[in-house]
């Protein structure tokens, strides 16, 4: 049985202690890794040789944050930069230059989108800028490669199991059983498999959701919900407003900004919307909808944010959700959102 908030065996030190120590590494703390991340992308691309006889000369511009986030010792990183670039290269004898802008920079170097562009008027001034684009593709994914385990080398000593393993009281060998060589590959065989599972069946939900779907009257009804965390109020509402936060606890892309109107999306789009209104602090308002709903479907999400003894008590209403779809919707409140936060930041809750 979990223990009230504030009681329990004071060995077990998850609370707030008044050294500042985050024990073992266990509550959510978090960096900002820009400034270092633009001066190493300036290191690694400079002279880059790009193919063709090209090279980059200079990285211009870094737009986007990289932020460092740790739980449990489990060690995360999000960032998605756009980069600007300066090129150079040979069109015969003459010397061709420009722009190059490389988008979707983040940790899938599968996913990186490459423009490259020159006002260059001489011939073969196109030709060479097309096959710059392709060639520029394998460099330019090792490159983000190298960036990564930079950011593992440089910040895992600060943040990682250099200075955990310092914090740790020794633990006997037998304490940590180890699968055998059989059991570990059917393990990872299955998680493999799950894995494919749930990317067909978002590719399946994302193929559904773009069909046209007649518009027909819905009958609908409402969720209300009153859930108190043993949270500070500022951390558990940013856990509904900053993408990292968000994406750190869905487990999946996110799209999110503050701005109303913003077009938002979670879980790789099969929940999708509009932000209506957000009041730091105190409430949130969006229009919400399953991306397997009715087309132009649209329930009402708020949720209000409020100070208690020994936390925040939030309290969710969602109206117009179809019939059909209000016991999953109801549970997946549960499910995907109250405890996936109390698992990555570790805020125990209950319903009030």
């Amino acid at each position: 049985r979990m223990a009230r908030f504030g009681e329990g065996d004071p060995r077990w030190r998850v609370e707030e202690r008044e050294d500042g120590r985050n024990v073992n590494a266990w509550h959510w703390s978090e960096k900002n890794c820009t400034q270092w991340s633009k001066e190493e992308l300036k290191k690694l691309f400079t002279d880059l040789d790009i193919g063709n006889g090209c090279t980059i000369t200079s990285l211009e511009k870094v737009t986007g944050d990289v932020m460092y986030c740790n739980r449990k010792r489990k060690n995360m990183f999000f960032y998605d930069l756009e980069l600007k670039l300066k090129w150079k290269g040979k069109a015969g004898e003459e010397t061709v230059s420009g722009d190059m802008t490389v988008a979707n920079f983040d940790q899938d170097a599968d996913d990186l989108v490459i423009t490259p562009s020159t006002t260059s008027k001489v011939a073969g001034a196109t030709e060479l800028r097309r096959a710059v684009g392709k060639s520029a593709v394998g460099p330019l994914q090792k490159l983000s490669e190298d960036f990564k385990k930079g950011l593992w080398d440089e910040f895992s000593e600060e943040f990682g199991e250099v200075k955990l393993m310092q914090t740790l009281e020794p633990v006997r060998v037998e304490e940590v059983p180890e699968l055998c060589p059989k059991e570990a590959a059917a393990a990872a065989a299955a998680k493999e498999e799950a894995r494919i599972k749930r990317a067909a069946e978002a590719a399946v939900a994302q193929k559904e959701a773009a069909k046209p779907t007649e518009s027909k009257t819905v009958s609908t009804r409402s969720i209300n919900q009153k859930v108190v965390f043993e949270a500070p109020l500022k951390d558990l509402f940013n856990c509904f407003v900053e993408s990292r936060r968000l994406q750190a606890f869905t487990q999946s892309d996110v799209k999110f900004e503050t701005t109303p109107g913003f077009e938002f999306a979670f879980f790789g789009g099969q929940v999708q919307g509009v932000v209506k209104k957000i009041v730091t602090g105190e409430r949130i308002v969006l229009k919400w909808r399953s991306a397997d709903w009715p087309a132009e479907h649209y329930s009402l999400v708020t949720m209000r944010f409020a100070k208690v003894d020994g936390g925040t008590e939030l309290t969710l209403k969602q109206i117009k959700v179809p019939s059909t779809d209000v016991d999953r919707a109801t549970s997946g409140w549960s499910t995907h959102f109250w405890q996936r936060i109390r698992a990555v930041f570790g805020y125990p809750f209950r319903m009030a």
